[in-house]
């Protein structure tokens, strides 16, 4: 690291100094003495608790309303069931989340069978709403409407603990339902969408208790719009599929197509721009013009007629960004007024329940941000003319803990008679404020999202805090608890991680091999439940050390059958986020290859980095890198690490076969 600055001036009160520097640098041509590859052979050390099973306590999220569980005296899950009225609705998804959570033994063929019985009840809670009884020997899950049983049948799930080498769930009743009615997030679509959502809403969003989906979908390759298709554009039928599996898993899907301002989409490759009220800046579709207006009714009839929702989000956000007169209000009220009826007239001709954002039709002073209505008369006279009925997704960011901040605003769409959903963003306080303020008001929730314009699990691993504190408003907006974020009692990317990116734990400890360089005599260390045999650190050649004795490649053999394969690293210095920093290689006995990046901040940080990984659980300073095989061993011939030219310096510092 090169420091370069000045020291020892002699300054004076408000008296600017000037100085020149001229810093001459040249570069040599000396070469690369690292070796490109080095082979090292490990010696193999059998270990009984190479993997620990982890018998913590699961934390329940969303906080449920009663809780009478016992812990101390479970009921033991053989994996043998019986179904005294039937087999019924969602439990062979409990089946499924426990084999994500856990290595689950075949079934004791002399273990006792577990009755379960399950189904949909009047319980006079509201939907959504569930009781589980869990008695030494049996199951019973009833649920307010099939979306109750569905979410309890998930809490069921994650009750599951470990309890001296055997799956348990402990005994008792817990009976919950939910303090708000909509409880959604905001999403885009994309080409790598469909299957990220599968996965994110399977293993997170929906055992967490979210019901709705905003999906930003103007994005997509609509007939109606020919010569506007880009690399993000979603087709038609993937559209229609990812809503009808929201459809299949009772989350209700919302299609949100701008339709006056944040119109890139609509003038994308230079298309429609005499639609524009400014082709120059093409932002903002002239509501003015008759063929705008038609042109915006052909695409939504065409998603109506494609995707039959139930609610039309029209967006409307910032219209005036881009491309029109700062100081002209009156413009910006008058899109807005010959606009908004408009819209009306197209939700109520499809059934369907208009939603908006709400900042161009607040004042300054009527909200704590995002008021960008103009002056109060401009606000006003916006609010007028928005469709009776309207549910208005009212957004504001402020990182503000207090409910009193964003009462008001809740309270302003309300008194104007409107639906309203406190619509958060990922700051912990913002989610707890305003959260807080919907539940008293009786508002919905809705987690945004703005991690580009195409959903994929890319976009997660750039904007991991817009996906992990979805965890924070689950819990929120269930359970309606006021704890600050800090007194929760979790990590909300740990518990994301664990939920998104965990993979199944053994029920007791589980044998393995720990590999070292022969002369190593170090002690073994564990991370999250994974034991290595420590050793100092074997570093890669970087840019900052072309001339050490590093090798630019790791070659080690290995031979030997495993499920598992986990690596020990750090790095010498920090980078950026999502840098890759290394590779790792298997090359099994039959020639096939397994390779998976490294990446910094999602599997690996320096040892003075004191941040926490996206992926890859973290003790200390070490991360653990994790390569999971199959289901049946199989047989290595070698692990090969690689330096990926980032001068971020890798490091290993431990392996361990299972």
């Amino acid at each position: 690291m090169l420091w370069l600055g000045n020291s020892d001036l002699d300054v004076s009160p408000n008296q600017p100094i000037d100085f020149d520097v001229v810093w001459r640098i040249v570069p040599t041509n000396a070469p690369d003495s690292a070796p490109k590859v080095s082979k090292v052979n490990f010696k193999a050390t059998l270990l009984k608790d190479a993997e620990a099973p982890d018998n913590s306590r699961p934390i329940l999220i969303p906080q449920p309303k009663t809780n009478r569980l016992n812990w101390e005296k479970p009921l033991i899950l053989t994996g043998n069931y019986s179904y005294p009225a039937g087999r019924f609705r969602y439990f062979p998804s409990f089946l499924s989340a426990l084999s994500r959570r856990f290595v689950l033994p075949k079934p004791d063929p002399k273990g006792l069978a577990v009755a379960a019985d399950g189904g949909v009840s009047k319980l006079g809670f509201v939907p959504g709403g569930y009781r589980i009884t869990i008695s030494p020997n049996s199951i019973t899950v009833l649920g307010e409407e099939d979306e109750g049983l569905q979410n309890g049948i998930a809490r069921l799930a994650q009750l599951a603990f470990i309890k001296n080498g055997s799956l348990c769930l402990p005994t008792g009743t817990l009976l919950d339902q939910p303090e708000t009615k909509f409880r959604g997030v905001h999403l885009f679509v994309g080409p790598d969408a469909r299957a990220f959502h599968r996965k994110l809403w399977s293993r997170v969003l929906r055992p967490l208790g979210f019901n709705s989906v905003v999906l930003q979908c103007e994005r997509t390759a609509w007939k109606a719009l020919p010569g506007t298709a880009t690399s993000i554009t979603m087709s038609l039928d993937a559209l229609k599929g990812l809503f009808t599996d929201y459809r299949a898993d009772n989350v209700e899907p919302i299609p949100l197509i701008q339709s006056l301002g944040h119109m890139e989409w609509f003038f994308a490759n230079g298309q429609n721009r005499e639609l524009a009220v400014n082709p120059d800046i093409p932002y903002t579709l002239d509501s003015r013009k008759p063929e705008a207006r038609a042109k915006i009714e052909e695409v939504w009839s065409e998603a109506c007629e494609l995707l039959q929702p139930k609610f039309l989000h029209f967006g409307l956000d910032e219209i005036d960004m881009r491309g029109m007169p700062s100081d002209d209000h009156a413009l910006t009220t008058e899109l807005w007024a010959k606009q908004l009826p408009f819209l009306g007239q197209i939700a109520k001709k499809h059934n369907a329940k208009m939603m908006l954002w709400g900042d161009q039709a607040l004042a300054p002073g009527e909200a704590p941000d995002a008021a960008l209505g103009d002056t109060i008369a401009d606000a006003r006279a916006r609010r007028s003319v928005i469709p009776a009925g309207a549910i208005i997704t009212d957004w504001h960011y402020k990182a503000d803990s207090r409910f009193q901040t964003f009462r008001p605003n809740l309270e302003l769409w309300k008194d104007a008679g409107y639906g309203v959903i406190a619509s958060t963003w990922y700051r912990p306080e913002n989610i707890r404020g305003f959260d807080v303020a919907a539940t008293m008001s009786g508002s919905g929730i809705l987690q945004t999202t703005w991690a580009g314009y195409a959903s994929s699990e890319e976009a997660l691993f750039e904007h991991p805090d817009q996906f992990t504190s979805m965890v924070l408003t689950a819990d929120y907006a269930w359970s309606g608890r006021q704890d600050l974020p800090n007194s929760l009692g979790y990590d909300p990317v740990a518990v994301f991680r664990k939920m998104y990116f965990g993979g199944p734990k053994p029920l007791s400890p589980r044998t393995g091999w720990s590999l070292a360089p022969p002369e190593s005599t170090a002690s073994t260390f564990d991370i999250s439940g994974l034991r290595f045999q420590g050793f100092g650190p074997l570093a890669l050649a970087s840019p900052l050390t072309p001339n050490a004795n590093r090798p630019k490649q790791l070659i080690i053999p290995i031979n030997r059958s495993a499920n598992t394969i986990a690596l020990a690293v750090d790095t010498e210095t920090t980078v950026a986020d999502r840098v890759v920093v290394g590779q790792v290689t298997v090359t099994l006995r039959d020639g096939r290859k397994i390779e998976q990046p490294i990446r910094y901040g999602l599997d690996v940080r320096s040892e003075s980095d004191p941040a926490g990984t996206l992926i890859a659980d973290r003790t200390g300073t070490i991360s653990v890198v994790r390569l999971d095989l199959g289901i049946s061993p199989v047989a290595i011939g070698s692990v090969t690490i690689s330096n990926r030219g980032s001068y971020a310096g890798l490091r290993l510092r431990g392996l361990t076969l299972l």
